[in-house]
């Protein structure tokens, strides 16, 4: 599912108090003021999220096949974006460690491990 500048919009509304219209011009004023930094070649740091970065690019275009001189490239902007530490540590959240410091996962295996043993199966599964 794709969350929508609408989606957002209404959040705000809900968590904030304004009015949906107050809500959007919000949304809006945000969106547009990220732009205007684009068009200067500014950054983005959003912190706890992530930063948008401004690449400056020469698009090439492959020599005339019959002439072989290089075509001019053209400069260009694009955008990309690198999530905070923060915000990555969070959307790759690692299992909780138990007491003893090791992974559920890791004790998890161990039990299963020890019930194969207590019930007369070697590794392969077999009796």
């Amino acid at each position: 599912m794709t969350v929508t500048k609408e989606d957002i919009v209404r959040k705000i509304a809900a968590d904030t108090g304004y009015t949906t219209a107050s809500s959007a011009i919000i949304m809006e004023t945000i969106v547009a003021e990220m732009k205007e930094c684009f068009n200067r070649g500014e950054d983005v740091l959003i912190s706890g999220f992530g930063k948008f970065l401004v690449y400056e690019k020469i698009r090439t275009a492959p020599p005339h096949p019959n002439v072989k001189t290089p075509r001019e490239g053209k400069l260009h902007r694009t955008v990309t974006f690198r999530t905070s530490t923060k915000l990555r540590k969070r959307l790759n959240a690692e299992e909780p460690k138990s007491e003893d410091g090791k992974k559920n996962a890791d004790k998890k295996k161990s039990e299963k491990a020890q019930s194969d043993g207590a019930n007369g199966k070697n590794g392969n599964g077999e009796s």
